[in-house]
């Protein structure tokens, strides 16, 4: 081992008693550093305590919102509905609610309707106009046959077309859509128009309800007297038997040479033998050339007498038994 000097041992234990108390300076200065830090804000314990914590707003995303179209009602080929009497008819007999005519009302402009202007909509439409005819038209079609055939056949009689329940259902389909193009009134009877009622003969029904006026109760005792009275004598004195007339013979001699055929009154036919008769004739008559007046002529020739007095009954017979 190499010895060290004494003077060079000495020089070393002087540096290290000096770097020893300039550590313990460098360290110091560090944790007073570090205290002048802690104390330069505020402790958990001294936070000021406030009442509710902040909160951020949450942002959402939204749709924009679509703008509505607003219903424009372009005029069409066709008449306005609200002109045609029957189907304005059978609208005014249905609720805004009702399927039918919100189905209808798409078909017409292409919109779901609202209810506050849904028959006024379909009042004011007169026609489908088509940008692209046969795309439009097709597409028209097939909304249409979505429909079932009950009420396809529904649909006709709302927009009173002729034999709406009539048909195959391509059919029905496409005498709707013909309508919508062009809408025109059918021309049949008016619907709002009440039918007239057959008066009924019933007087004497009429009077047998009615009953008796009120008369006083003297008046009353006095005709159920007179009526007791009337029924007696009525019981007691019976009816006299209506004699038969005979024949009235003439005792002139100019007409005995005249054939008895023209003397002799021809018996009028009863219904059962005319009804015989035109069964007849219809089996050798043609029905394409055979007239009811033909008919009444053979029949006045069969029976020698005249038919004019039951034109109505030969008329209702001769139909029937065609008919048969």
């Amino acid at each position: 081992m190499v010895e060290e000097a004494p003077g060079e041992a000495a020089a070393t234990a002087e540096e290290e008693t000096r770097e020893v108390p300039a550590k313990v300076e460098k360290k110091e200065a560090a944790e007073e550093e570090a205290d002048e830090d802690e104390d330069t804000g505020p402790s958990y314990w001294e936070l000021p305590v406030t009442g509710k914590r902040e909160r951020k707003q949450v942002e959402r995303l939204l749709p924009k919102e679509q703008a509505k179209k607003e219903l424009k009602i372009v005029k069409g080929a066709g008449t306005a509905l609200k002109d045609i009497p029957n189907v304005m008819f059978e609208m005014k007999k249905r609720t805004r609610k009702d399927k039918l005519l919100k189905d209808l009302h798409r078909f017409c402009f292409k919109q779901i309707a609202k209810e506050a202007t849904l028959k006024s909509n379909l009042g004011e439409f007169s026609g489908v106009v088509y940008s692209d005819k046969d795309k439009e038209r097709e597409l028209l079609a097939d909304k249409i046959a979505a429909l079932q055939n009950t009420q396809l056949a529904e649909l006709g009689v709302l927009l009173d077309l002729p034999a709406p329940k009539s048909g195959t259902k391509d059919e029905k389909v496409e005498k709707i859509l013909s309508f919508l193009e062009k809408p025109t009134a059918s021309g049949g009877r008016m619907k709002d128009t009440p039918k007239r009622k057959k008066k009924a003969k019933t007087k004497g029904k009429a009077k047998a309800i009615r009953g008796p006026t009120k008369k006083s109760k003297a008046q009353a005792d006095d005709d159920d007297d007179e009526e007791d009275d009337e029924g007696e004598e009525e019981k007691e004195a019976p009816k006299p038997k209506k004699a038969k007339k005979s024949p009235v013979v003439d005792d002139d001699d100019d007409d005995d040479d005249v054939p008895l055929i023209q003397v002799v009154k021809p018996k009028e036919p009863t219904e059962k033998d005319l009804e015989k008769s035109i069964r007849a004739i219809l089996k050798k008559m043609d029905l394409k050339e055979v007239t009811v007046r033909k008919i009444r002529e053979l029949l006045a020739e069969e029976f020698k007498c005249s038919m004019d007095e039951r034109k109505s009954f030969i008329k209702q017979c001769v139909v029937r038994c065609a008919n048969e």
